[in-house]
């Protein structure tokens, strides 16, 4: 098995900190690149600046107690103690900046270090994960087509989807989402109504949504040879 690439950092994202109130924050972002904010209004979130920069970034600044109201209802979904630690991740200072896909995160960072901001995070753009994961599948999927498989990923995570058809060529739907892989065989639509079914179990509630590739595809195929064990069944 090849090894996937090395995570590009060409582009990366950026998250800084500010102790000045956002409308202050924003003046001194402003004059610091040389970039004009625009002034946002929302009933609920206050007020927030966004910018393009002149590399195709993007630039916003918010005040952190208004992104945590905008975060309790973006994760009200999830269970309360995981909703609680994400919001509890948001810095306590009165301002956020968010850089994405930047170019020049090195002169950006200097250049905001020394107006008095704090960088809190530096990550790639795509993040590392997703280009890891985006590299697999570009190794795994031409590897299933090599032996039969006609197969397009339309879901790369929460779900993870995949369908086509199988070297038989009987249509499928594969799907892993919370802990659970599935693989629907037969049909005119088996993400619909299949005529084979089987589910993989995964220990943990969101394990299945975000599994790497290869651990996705060796359920897949382990699923697979369970219908070839009853290529019959209807």
């Amino acid at each position: 098995m090849s090894k996937d690439p090395v995570v590009d950092w060409s582009r990366q994202s950026l998250r800084f900190t500010s102790e000045q109130p956002v409308r202050g924050a924003a003046q001194t972002l402003a004059a610091t690149l040389g970039i004009v904010l625009e002034e946002k209004h929302h009933d609920q979130y206050g007020i927030s600046f966004h910018a393009l920069g002149p590399n195709g970034e993007s630039i916003g600044i918010m005040n952190t107690d208004s992104q945590r109201a905008m975060s309790n209802r973006m994760f009200d979904h999830l269970p309360a103690k995981q909703r609680e630690a994400l919001i509890d991740s948001i810095p306590r200072e009165p301002t956020r900046v968010l850089v994405h896909a930047t170019s020049r995160a090195d002169s950006i960072i200097d250049a905001l270090t020394s107006a008095g901001f704090t960088l809190t995070s530096r990550n790639p753009h795509p993040s590392a994960d997703v280009q890891e994961a985006d590299a697999a599948w570009q190794r795994l999927l031409p590897e299933l087509r090599s032996q039969g498989w006609t197969i397009e990923i339309t879901g790369f995570a929460a779900p993870i989807q995949l369908e086509g058809t199988l070297p038989s060529g009987d249509r499928f739907y594969y799907r892993c989402r919370w802990d659970t892989c599935s693989l629907d065989i037969g049909g005119d639509d088996p993400a619909a109504l299949a005529n084979w079914t089987r589910e993989q179990i995964l220990e943990g509630e969101y394990a299945a949504s975000y599994l790497h590739p290869d651990k996705a595809v060796r359920i897949l195929l382990d699923l697979y040879a369970q219908w070839l064990q009853q290529p019959s069944v209807d």
